[in-house]
């Protein structure tokens, strides 16, 4: 039964504009509640041209927006918001999608090579951006098959790095994980 609502939920986001399309399945890989700002920069567009992008999903209710600060960015208002204002903002713009099966549905609209590449890209965000190495890790693992032989070995040392920060955590599972991989 779960594969038919996925089936579903595909075929209404096929309805969105190939750009929507691809904005959701990028937003998929980055979780169930994603910031504009990432999302921009997977889709290596400007804040205002994402929000534009999306607005049509946000309008199919497939995404939410998490603060009622992203409403002030409806298309309508585009022309009247600058890219300053979106920057000031960004740190409280972001998205959730309505419902973990929307999610499923974005991210299996991407092929084997689009999602490993979203993953390498998303990693490389994260490594630029904050000190958390245990996500970081988790989305280049997922993306092992694409990496070279050298970025393969680094991230066996990545590996060992957030086995030892999970570790730190008390997360034992997610440690055994990061060591198995």
């Amino acid at each position: 039964m779960a594969g038919s609502i996925v089936d579903l939920v595909i075929e209404k986001i096929k309805l969105l504009s190939p750009e929507c399309q691809k904005a959701l399945s990028l937003a998929s890989v980055i979780g169930h509640t994603f910031h504009l700002e990432v999302l921009a920069f997977l889709l290596e567009k400007d804040l205002g041209e994402t929000c534009d992008t999306l607005w049509s999903a946000v309008r199919a209710n497939l995404i939410w927006p998490t603060t009622s600060k992203c409403l002030y960015l409806q298309p309508l208002s585009i022309n009247s918001v600058h890219e300053q204002e979106y920057q000031d903002m960004k740190e409280f713009l972001s998205f959730s999608f309505s419902h973990d099966r929307i999610q499923t549905a974005a991210y299996q609209l991407l092929t084997q090579s689009e999602t490993e590449a979203a993953h390498i890209k998303f990693a490389s965000y994260i490594e630029k951006h904050s000190p958390e190495i245990m996500e970081r890790v988790m989305h280049l693992n997922l993306a092992r098959s694409a990496l070279t032989t050298e970025e393969t070995i680094e991230l066996i040392r990545l590996n060992i790095k957030a086995s030892i920060e999970a570790k730190s955590k008390r997360a034992y599972n997610q440690a055994l994980e990061f060591v198995n991989e």
